[in-house]
């Protein structure tokens, strides 16, 4: 799996880095997409349009399918966009005869605002009169949510602190932090409750973060069963750097700076794959260049060769063969 950081053209020159490895017979790929996150505004006012076309039930149906998808995965829809999702369900309900349904859409849109004064002139008096009839009277009470450090906390759809309070009933929780998938759950309150929310690595966001250190690329390449090919690109004044990783193998490599994509490919790959040779701390690199190769002083040679001197670090030659001292 190739990761390109450091430069506007790393896609770029990811995809050639993996055509080209695929070209010698290698299996390669790029890192999957990040899931985006879910909206459910269309869906919503799909709902509301056969609640207007005189169709409670279809409209009932959508709905409680918008509405268990926001619960599952706790985004989807703000705090006011929810409010408006369960009070439209309310009125789908009561349209249906579904009195037990409706009140339960009615309290889910209570518990979110326990002051929840919706206008007249948007909805009907008897959904007006049920939401009066259900509201419930008493002190808020504490919610406590642990998770990792660094991560944010919705409740029902909007920002919230670790220790907040909110009103008896249902309440959906959400946390959420880098290079991690988020969490929600659901969660009924009659008093004071703590939760926890366990945040699970997510690969595709740490393979697309420019931060995420590699070690953690790591993990996450081998989380979905691949070893990450990483690539750092350095823009010096007059050459584009790739410094590469696979594994324990480090390799270096220099192209011009307004080199093709396949261009600085072909010199990643050349390093990465030329042979190591392991040598003695007094083992001079330049003889064995010139006189232990077949190649002459100045020759252009097509690949990068990386020397590793002392079993430590690799000598770097740029993508002509020229030492880089």
């Amino acid at each position: 799996m190739i990761v390109v950081r450091g430069d506007p053209r790393a896609d770029a020159i990811a995809i050639a880095v993996t055509d080209a490895l695929r070209s010698r017979g290698e299996r390669a790929t790029l890192p999957p997409p990040i899931a985006p996150e879910p909206d459910e505004h269309e869906a919503l006012e799909a709902a509301e349009r056969e609640y207007q076309m005189l169709r409670p039930d279809a409209a009932a149906a959508q709905l409680e399918d918008v509405l268990a998808r926001v619960d599952s995965t706790g985004a989807g829809l703000p705090r006011d966009a929810r409010i408006d999702a369960w009070l439209l369900l309310a009125m789908a309900r009561a349209a249906l005869g579904d009195d037990a349904g409706a009140e339960a859409a009615v309290d889910r849109a209570l518990a979110i605002d326990p002051a929840l004064a919706p206008d007249p002139a948007r909805y009907p008096p008897p959904l007006l009169a049920r939401i009066d009839a259900r509201r419930r009277e008493g002190a808020l009470v504490p919610l406590i949510v642990t998770t990792r450090d660094d991560a944010t906390i919705e409740l029902d759809g909007a920002p919230a602190s670790r220790e907040s309070t909110v009103a008896p009933g249902v309440h959906v929780v959400r946390a959420r932090a880098p290079h991690h998938r988020a969490a929600a759950r659901v969660v009924e309150i009659e008093g004071p409750t703590r939760i926890e929310l366990a945040l699970e690595i997510d690969p595709a966001a740490v393979l697309a973060s420019d931060d995420a250190s590699d070690e953690l690329i790591v993990a996450a390449g081998r989380a979905l069963g691949l070893e990450p090919v990483i690539v750092d690109l350095h823009l010096d004044r007059d050459a584009l750097r790739l410094d590469a990783r696979e594994g324990d193998r480090v390799a270096h490599a220099r192209v011009s700076r307004d080199a093709l994509p396949s261009a600085a490919a072909d010199a990643i790959v050349a390093s990465l794959r030329a042979p190591e040779v392991i040598v003695g701390d007094d083992f001079d690199p330049v003889p064995w260049i010139v006189g232990g190769s077949a190649l002459a002083v100045g020759a252009v040679i097509a690949v990068v060769i990386g020397v590793v001197v002392g079993g430590g670090t690799p000598t770097s030659f740029d993508a002509r063969g020229t030492i880089e001292r």
